[in-house]
């Protein structure tokens, strides 16, 4: 075995293991929803990847992970494979699932026996150190191999740099171009509000810092000040939440939990 130079993506499938976890004997609401879930990976390598990305893609399934490979392409290859992975993204989370990842480029082997190399250790502790928040984020050699200007013209609706100096795709704040219709667009809307509003209620605080944020990017993307149905102005650190300098880690999550059970 030798080491190729690959494109390596690790993602995680956020709240699969609290679907079986609370609904141990409904096996057919848990298939469905990983039915969905394969359908849409499945289709992430349609005709709009490149080729150099369909031939060479290897994918390892396991538990709610999915690492996926592929050997290097031009610049231009690898903006195709990031918009996909945004409308992935966001046709994922109109079914209510939300996905949070890493991309790193570098040496791997991946076969259908083997799967290791410091690509996959480095996409790994993307996914599973850094990104923290429903996003998936790029490794700093893809920002190096692209000259540190992911806001190239073929990149400026994908790239964009998060609160943290992270650069992730976007997939809810600048993504109109992504619906043909009003009614799609409404109903990307509406489930997104729903996944928020099934989370915020969640006592955990590392999930409830999840989708805190994932509610800054929906009040960007709506212009509001404040999520307006589970969040007071005065739970949040700032009285405007701009998606470009909120610190979800600056909430104050104590606040935040006496005034919402308070009202």
């Amino acid at each position: 075995m030798k080491y190729e130079r690959r494109i390596v993506l690790f993602l995680d499938v956020l709240g699969f293991r609290k679907l079986i976890e609370e609904n141990p004997k409904a096996v057919g609401k848990t298939n469905r929803k990983v039915a969905f879930i394969l359908k849409e990976f499945q289709s992430f390598f349609g005709k709009k990847v490149p080729e150099v990305y369909k031939t060479s893609k290897k994918i390892c399934r396991f538990s709610d992970s999915v690492a996926i490979s592929m050997k290097t392409g031009s610049n231009e290859d690898f903006g195709l494979l990031l918009d996909r992975l945004r409308i992935l993204q966001a046709q994922l989370l109109m079914g209510e699932v939300v996905l949070r990842g890493g991309i790193s480029i570098g040496a791997m082997v991946h076969t259908s026996k083997a799967m290791f190399g410091p690509a996959f250790l480095k996409a790994y502790d993307l996914e599973s150190k850094k990104a923290k928040y429903p996003r998936i984020i790029l490794d700093d050699d893809i920002l190096k191999e692209l000259g540190n200007e992911p806001n190239l013209s073929s990149f400026q609706q994908i790239i964009f740099k998060d609160f943290d100096g992270t650069y992730y795709i976007d997939y809810i704040e600048n993504t109109d171009d992504l619906y043909d219709d009003e009614n799609s667009h409404n109903y990307f809307n509406e489930s997104l509000d729903k996944v928020i509003e099934e989370n915020l209620i969640n006592p955990n605080t590392a999930t409830l810092e999840k989708y805190l944020w994932l509610a800054a990017k929906f009040n960007s993307r709506k212009k509001q000040h404040f999520y307006h149905s589970k969040l007071k102005q005065s739970d949040w650190y700032h009285s405007t939440i701009d998606a470009s300098t909120v610190d979800v880690g600056k909430i104050n999550l104590g606040q935040f939990f006496n005034n919402r059970n308070s009202s």
